[in-house]
């Protein structure tokens, strides 16, 4: 063997050791410390799932007779009738989530023989969803960084822990419900395609050649993303776009960029069409996603009058800090959360228990996230001219492709939750990945460029980076025993007091 490869090999096997780490800790948060006794939130996916396998589309539960017999059943004095969130058409139930996690829980009970009477929770698809979303993150951070930036393992180790514990994801599993598998499934498929295309990229001559399978896979996980997540289908198209563009050899024309697009193109546009069908025969509209039929009591709004307060929210709400253990908590009053004299559009809620802190208080990685999108500016601004044009290097042009996707995945995310009229936790993981690669990919330019430059600079850089790194993974993993509706004081309150007394600065009020 070798030294090459056995150093390759050594890294290798610390990452893998890290990611099993990693996952074991999930198992820690979903299980509020139980490890092996769940708390099942929410069984939507489940009921469709037991829908799907009596040959119907909606939920495999019944509306209650009184609510179909009242002449306005959205009304909000009969919400004691209601399944909450669950959308009401023609006295049946249906989900306006993605019917992707519900038709691989039926898949799943199939397969093993599972009996229709054993529910499946939510949290079960929701933490498969977490945990591929960190694997294929962490993978893809290490392999762009390996290959494009010839990074040590220090710091490839740093971003992955970064990609493993920043806020929110610790946070959301201690309450995995329907919500978040929702989300996390469209993350987990939408990063697949992505790990699944920049292998591609980076592989030898000879595999890129014969690559044509290795791009309907892509297409495929990016169109599952679509199927989890109706709101993920802006960045996978513009993601198919660059990829498209990043495999053809220039100099570009349309006939050789026809195939490429095509095996990236057909999944996409075969799982739009088949979810426009899909609402057809649930809804009698093919573009009714039953968002208008949901039985709540917070009516779904969007608008460009929320954007500011969500632009406060997710970037610059405070947080609490304290002597005892969490030690980091988010500001739960409304008075305390934003300046005094704040204009609120109306229509703006509040959600009691899922409270929002900026990401700049949480994650100084963004810092690095904010690097990475000036240097890919810069690079892509050099491309002006036609000799520069020529003149790029294959390698540059991953690169390239890499900072787009990063900006595409965090700015386009970030795009749709910010116009929505409420502002939560678990709709920061729609562009919380895009961020943090962003952020990888700055560090790594960093540590690059400081590899020429002076000792006192190339230490300066790599503290700063160790320092962005060690805060972001240690104030997110701390923030997620202080998750949604308080979890783990109110479902393991032995553990989280034991917790406090142990590891707090201070004695408790």
């Amino acid at each position: 063997m070798t030294q090459v490869d056995e150093r390759l090999w050594l890294r290798r096997l610390a990452l893998v050791l890290l990611v099993v780490g990693v996952l074991y800790s999930y198992v820690f948060f979903a299980s509020i410390g139980r490890i092996s006794e769940w708390t099942t939130h929410t069984t939507f996916n489940d009921w469709l799932a037991e829908g799907f396998r009596l040959g119907q589309l909606d939920l495999n539960v019944r509306p209650n007779e009184l609510l179909l017999q009242q002449a306005d059943p959205f009304e909000h004095h009969h919400r004691w009738l209601w399944i909450w969130d669950a959308s009401l058409y023609k006295g049946r139930y249906y989900n306006y989530w993605g019917p992707l996690p519900a038709a691989l829980i039926a898949a799943g009970k199939v397969l093993f023989g599972v009996p229709s009477t054993v529910p499946i929770g939510d949290h079960y698809p929701g933490f498969a969803f977490a945990a591929l979303t960190f694997v294929c993150l962490a993978l893809l951070v290490d392999e762009l960084g390996r290959k494009l930036y010839r990074v040590p393992l220090w710091l490839s180790a740093c971003t992955v822990l970064v990609v493993a514990y920043a806020y929110t994801l610790p946070t959301l599993l201690a309450r995995l419900a329907v919500y978040e598998s929702a989300i996390l499934g469209g993350q987990a498929f939408l990063l697949a395609g992505v790990l699944l295309a920049a292998r591609t990229l980076l592989a030898p001559d000879g595999v890129r050649d014969r690559a044509s399978l290795r791009w309907v896979a892509v297409g495929t996980c990016w169109a599952a993303a679509i199927v989890c997540r109706l709101s993920l289908a802006p960045t996978a198209a513009l993601l198919a776009i660059a990829t498209a563009l990043a495999s053809t050899p220039r100099p570009w024309t349309w006939r050789a960029l026809v195939a490429p697009l095509a095996r990236l193109a057909v999944p996409l546009a075969l799982a739009g069409s088949l979810l426009l069908v899909y609402n057809r025969a649930r809804f009698d509209s093919f573009f009714d996603f039953g968002v208008t039929k949901q039985l709540s009591t917070l009516p779904f709004q969007t608008g460009p009058q929320y954007l500011l307060a969500n632009l406060y929210s997710y970037f610059l709400r405070p947080m609490q800090t304290d002597c005892r253990f969490p030690f980091f908590l988010p500001v739960e009053a409304v008075e305390e959360m934003f300046p005094s004299k704040f204009h609120f559009a109306d229509g703006y809620m509040f959600l009691g228990g899922e409270p929002v802190i900026g990401l700049l208080y949480t994650c100084p990685w963004v810092a690095l996230a904010l690097y990475g999108a000036y240097d890919f500016a810069r690079a892509f601004a050099k491309l002006r001219g036609t000799e520069a044009r020529a003149a790029l290097g294959y390698m540059d042009s991953v690169r390239l492709w890499a900072g787009f996707s990063a900006l595409v995945i965090s700015v386009v995310g970030a795009s749709a939750v910010l116009m929505m009229f409420i502002a939560t936790m678990r709709y920061a993981a729609d562009f919380r990945q895009g961020v943090l690669l962003l952020g990888a990919l700055g560090a790594f330019r960093l540590h690059e460029q400081a590899r020429g430059r002076g000792r006192a600079q190339r230490y300066a850089v790599n503290a700063f980076i160790i320092v962005c790194a060690t805060y972001t993974f240690t104030v997110g993993g701390l923030l997620g025993f202080d998750s949604y509706y308080h979890q783990f004081a109110a479902s393991n309150p032995a553990l989280y007091h034991s917790l406090v007394n142990e590891y707090s600065f201070c004695a408790a009020p």
